[in-house]
C-alpha cells in the first residue's frame, strides 16, 4: 500500500489529539501490509471503503467528527 502523504497524517494528529493515537495505529499497520486485492483490505479493517483507482477511505476512530 502507498500512503500518500503522512505528513498531513502526523498534522492532522497534533491539531486532534484525540485522533492521534488511532492514526498512528492505523499507520503502522497500512505500512506494514502488503494487500493484493481490496478483499485483503477488507479482512484488516472492515469498515474501509472503495472509491476506485485502487483508492481507499478508511473508517479511524469510528469517523468522529467532533472536532
Amino acid at each position: 500500500m502507498v500512503i500518500l502523504s503522512y505528513k498531513a497524517i502526523r498534522e492532522f494528529g497534533k491539531k486532534h489529539h484525540d485522533s492521534e493515537e488511532a492514526l498512528k495505529s492505523w499507520y503502522k499497520i497500512a505500512e506494514r501490509s502488503n494487500w493484493a486485492h481490496f478483499h485483503d483490505v477488507k479482512q484488516v479493517f472492515n469498515s474501509v471503503d472503495s472509491v476506485g483507482n485502487d483508492r481507499y477511505v478508511f473508517n479511524i476512530k469510528g469517523n468522529n467528527t467532533g472536532w
